[in-house]
Formats: C-alpha cells, sequence, structure tokens
C-alpha cells in the first residue's frame, strides 16, 4: 500500500516548528525567517510530501564565486558559463567573483567564513590548502551549500559536491591518443603547469601511467614543472628539439601555449611533434585548426557551472535532484574543432 503523506504536525515536529509556520511555508505566505523556511523545507523532503516544495530563500539567491588567482581565457571561459547559466536558469540569481593571490589565505578564509553579503551558496576554484580546507568545512558545517569545480578536495564527502571532470582519466586519455597518434619511436616531453596544483598533479600521474604501461618503447621526459610561465615552457621544449633522440610528443597540462608554440616554430609537418594540451580556447582552437596543435582534452565549463548551479538550487529547495554528479570530458581535434569566431 503506498504511503500516507506526512500532515503539518508532522512535518512541524521534525523541523522543531509550530504546524501554523509548516503551512505559511508551504503555502508560501512570507513572515518565516529564512532559517526557519529552510527547517521546513529539509522536513517536508525528508518525509516525502509528494508536492512542489517552495525555494527557502525568497528574493534574490546570492552565490559567490571563489576561486585563485588565475588570469587566462579558460577562467573567463569559465566565469561567462555561471553568468550564463544563471540568466539561462530565469532565477532572480546573483553571482558575486571573487579572485584571491593564493598567498592570501588569511583574508580568503575570512571571506568564506564571515560573508559580507547574504550567501545562499559557495562555487568553489580553489587550491587545496589546510587553511581552505577548514574555512570550507566550517562553512558547510553552519548550513551554506558550496560546490567544487575544477580542482577537487577529497575527503571532503558528499556535502561538498564535485562537479568538474576527472583529471586523471583526462591525463590517461591524452596519453592513449598520444601513443595512438605517433608512428616513430623517440622521447615524449610531458610540462606540467604549477607542480602542486591538484588538477595538473593527477593529469601527470594519468599520463604517466598509460604511457608506461602502453606505450613502452617510447621514452617519457617529465613531468617538467614550468610553473605555467611561457617562456620557461619555451626553453624546454627548444632544449628537448636539440636532443640526440627525436623528440617526437609535447603534452602539456596547464599554460605555456604560446611558449611552445614559439618554440617548434618553423618546424615541417614531418618533424613537429604529436602535441596534445587541455581546454578548447581561441588560441587553441586556431592552433587546431592549422595542425599545430594535433588534440585537446577539454573539461566543459559550461557543463561544470550547469550541474554547479542545479546543486546549489537544489540545496536551497528550489529544483530537483541533480542528475549528473561529475562533468565528462571531451575529446577535440581539427575534425571537430570549433569555428573561428
Amino acid at each position: 500500500m503506498p504511503r500516507n503523506k506526512p500532515n503539518f504536525h508532522q512535518i512541524a515536529e521534525l523541523a522543531g516548528v509550530s504546524p501554523s509556520t509548516v503551512d505559511r511555508v508551504l503555502n508560501d505566505r512570507g513572515g518565516v525567517s529564512e532559517a526557519r523556511r529552510k527547517k521546513v523545507l529539509e522536513a517536508a523532503r525528508r518525509l516525502g510530501t509528494g508536492r512542489v516544495l517552495p525555494s527557502s530563500v525568497r528574493g534574490s539567491m546570492h552565490f559567490d564565486i571563489i576561486r585563485t588567482k588565475a588570469e587566462n581565457e579558460f577562467s573567463r571561459r569559465m566565469e561567462q558559463a555561471l553568468q550564463r547559466v544563471a540568466s539561462m536558469l530565469g532565477k532572480s540569481i546573483v553571482l558575486h567573483r571573487s579572485v584571491w593571490a593564493s598567498e592570501d589565505q588569511a583574508p580568503l578564509v575570512k571571506f568564506m567564513t564571515k560573508p559580507r553579503h547574504r550567501r545562499h551558496g559557495l562555487i568553489m576554484v580553489a587550491g587545496d590548502t589546510p587553511e581552505v580546507r577548514g574555512a570550507l568545512e566550517l562553512a558547510v558545517g553552519n548550513g551554506m551549500p558550496a560546490v567544487l569545480m575544477v580542482n577537487n578536495l577529497p575527503g571532503l564527502g558528499q556535502n561538498v559536491p564535485y562537479v568538474g571532470v576527472d583529471n586523471r582519466a583526462a591525463g590517461a586519455t591524452a596519453a592513449l591518443l598520444m601513443g595512438r597518434f605517433l608512428r616513430r619511436e623517440g622521447r615524449v616531453l610531458m610540462l606540467t603547469g604549477l607542480s602542486n596544483f591538484q588538477p595538473y598533479r593527477e593529469r601527470s600521474e594519468g599520463f604517466t601511467q598509460v604511457m608506461k604501461r602502453d606505450f613502452p618503447h617510447l621514452e617519457l621526459v617529465g613531468p617538467v614543472d614550468m610553473r605555467d610561465e611561457e617562456e620557461l615552457a619555451e626553453a624546454a621544449v627548444r632544449s628537448h628539439l636539440r636532443g640526440a633522440t627525436p623528440l617526437v610528443g609535447i603534452y602539456g597540462n596547464g599554460q605555456g601555449t604560446t611558449g611552445v608554440d614559439r618554440a617548434l616554430g618553423r618546424l615541417s609537418p614531418e618533424e613537429r611533434p604529436v602535441w596534445i594540451t587541455h581546454e578548447s580556447t581561441p588560441q587553441h582552437d586556431a592552433l587546431l585548426r592549422a595542425g599545430r596543435i594535433s588534440a585537446l582534452i577539454d573539461q566543459d565549463p559550461e557543463a561544470q557551472a550547469f550541474h554547479g548551479m542545479q546543486y546549489l538550487l537544489y540545496a536551497n529547495h528550489d529544483g530537483p535532484a541533480p542528475a549528473v554528479a561529475q562533468t565528462r570530458f571531451h575529446i577535440i581535434t581539427a575534425e571537430n574543432a570549433p569555428p573561428p569566431l
């Protein structure tokens, strides 16, 4: 037999409020604090009322985008995606962008735990430090929904979902493409961005594992830490082009595209190494169409933005449960590269 739907008294008992408060919340009559609205809606959701629940927030929802300082084409694409998704959802969503230098731990922690305005959710794109972890755990423990994009912070549990891609699998896929694209033996140079940035580290691990397991005839060199600097990337490639064993492949898991392209210069198609890197950006897409980059692994920030926003709305009782927890990355070649803008 179907289970009876809970009545207002049962919801009130679980939420610790009066039945009249439950009535005002579920019928969206107002006059109830945001904290009590959340308690009532959480109780109604747990008991399964079978009805469409109102939002726990009256008026605009304010989400803070918190990321460490890294101005590049990908970060701009990600923020544009968040703005587009917020507009597309047709809700009264206000996004607050906050960029912090990695060394500014104390003010960042203060900002995370003591918001300057009404806040209904955190969108985190930050490095994994004890300070950030502690502040995030404190904010979530106090009832603040949070979601992680681009960089996962393992061990925080299901209360802080990660909606980015599997970076280890992305690096492994790059290695699989590299090995299958190559028709000659030689060295494969792996360039990494900031070696202490977890997504780069995971990509390097995935790439290394597959190269050593499936393509032992290729000599893997690196990872060479170029600290996301163009000059260091250029110098590393020029140095390895001069080696006795031919440089047949380059894998870049971070920034440094301009430096690599300068180093490769006017090499003929026969001399050029297979070059695989990450993210579809105007620069990368143009190099892909020109045949200079061989393939891209794109982490689809648009999908990450949608999944992250969907989770925050759900956490605020203003949307269905998210169907997808993690974003799939895409393989892009010259055949499916975006057209010029």
